[in-house]
């Protein structure tokens, strides 16, 4: 659960930063630079999908090293 938060906020925080970084191009631009709502969804959804990869493989890669150290502890 705690991954899921984590790679939702992340993903939250990336497109609006995104969006935002556009918002000042055009505003500094003169130029209105717009995206739209499709490809904001698709952003969002990808950074989503591979921070909640990234998370889940850290965690197992963790899981993994700790498993290993009670082995050799044992020995």
């Amino acid at each position: 659960m705690n991954c899921l938060l984590l790679a939702f906020l992340k993903s939250i925080v990336i497109t609006v930063g995104f969006d935002a970084a556009c918002f000042l191009y055009g505003a500094v631009s003169g130029n209105h630079y717009e995206i739209s709502l499709p490809i904001e969804v698709i952003l969002f959804l990808v950074m989503f999908v591979t921070s909640y990869g990234e998370y889940l493989l850290d965690d197992r890669n963790r899981r993994d090293d700790r498993a290993e150290d009670k082995k050799t502890a044992e020995k």
